[in-house]
């Protein structure tokens, strides 16, 4: 014992079933039916472990209701967690009524809601797996960051935070928080003249406006390779429309040629035939 003042006291106890199974000294491989039993054991002996702790906890704020320092046990939400890499490894966050805490695995961690001014989403884009949340405090000088959370908790985290009513934002790189903190402290009044975090949400709708806009718009240098032999084979087919055309007109014109020279060879044979037939 120490007597160095902390503010966050876990009580833990290692829960499974630790015995030596005589059936499998012999050898004897388990089944499903021994493993479906061990199972059904190690349940009943965590919801018997879960009573006594409630028990635990009712003794210890009964005491501390009758002395001058009050104590009151906060109980993490069952139905709603999320994985994450707060501190060294990935482990499971749970929100309580108070804190988020990550109590699974040492070193623990605990961070009280009431302290948290704004939740930024970084690195949410199409194609990535996880994302990091970044936590700013009311003190405008400190932030932690939540790194790897599954991209499909995200709309969850959302509803939690709207829920206890911190305000949130989501962009796709990470943003250097020092920097930023120590720019809004420098002019507070400005940061809250010009809207407090919403610029964070105007950076993230500018970038989808000119996501949109680098769509619709082409730059005339950069011309699809598509586009200009299109432009080509139009060019391309027109001019041998009109070579066709002085082809044809040619053409015709010397059929004609052809077809009365043709006539004037025929009639002057027969002038010769006539001519050689009086003759004899």
């Amino acid at each position: 014992m120490s007597n160095k003042k902390v503010m966050d006291v876990q009580f833990f106890k290692e829960s499974g079933i630790v015995a030596d199974d005589i059936d499998m000294r012999g050898g004897r491989r388990m089944n499903d039916l021994d493993e479906l039993e061990m199972e059904e054991r190690e349940r009943q002996a965590k919801k018997k472990l879960t009573s006594k702790f409630h028990h635990f906890a009712e003794l210890i704020q009964t005491q501390s209701d009758k002395s001058s320092c009050a104590i009151e046990f906060d109980v993490p939400y069952q139905k709603f967690y999320f994985m994450g890499c707060p501190l060294k490894s990935v482990v499971k966050i749970r929100p309580t009524k108070y804190c988020l805490i990550a109590i699974s695995e040492f070193p623990f961690y605990v961070i009280d809601i009431k302290d948290i001014e704004a939740v930024h989403f970084e690195r949410v884009t199409f194609g990535m797996k996880n994302f990091d949340m970044a936590i700013i405090f009311k003190d405008y000088h400190t932030f932690k960051r939540i790194n790897s959370i599954p991209r499909e908790m995200i709309e969850q985290i959302k509803s939690y935070l709207n829920e206890i009513g911190i305000v949130f934002s989501e962009g796709v790189v990470p943003i250097n928080w020092n920097q930023v903190l120590s720019s809004i402290r420098e002019d507070f009044q400005a940061f809250i003249d010009d809207g407090g975090w919403r610029f964070l949400q105007d950076d993230q709708e500018d970038g989808a406006e000119e996501g949109e806009n680098s769509e619709d718009q082409e730059d005339p240098e950069f011309k699809d390779e598509d586009d200009e032999e299109s432009e080509d084979e139009s060019e391309f087919s027109e001019d041998d429309e009109e070579d066709d055309d002085d082809y044809d007109s040619e053409e015709a014109s010397d059929e004609d040629e052809s077809g009365q020279d043709w006539d004037e060879m025929e009639r002057d044979a027969y002038e010769e035939d006539r001519k050689a037939a009086i003759r004899r």
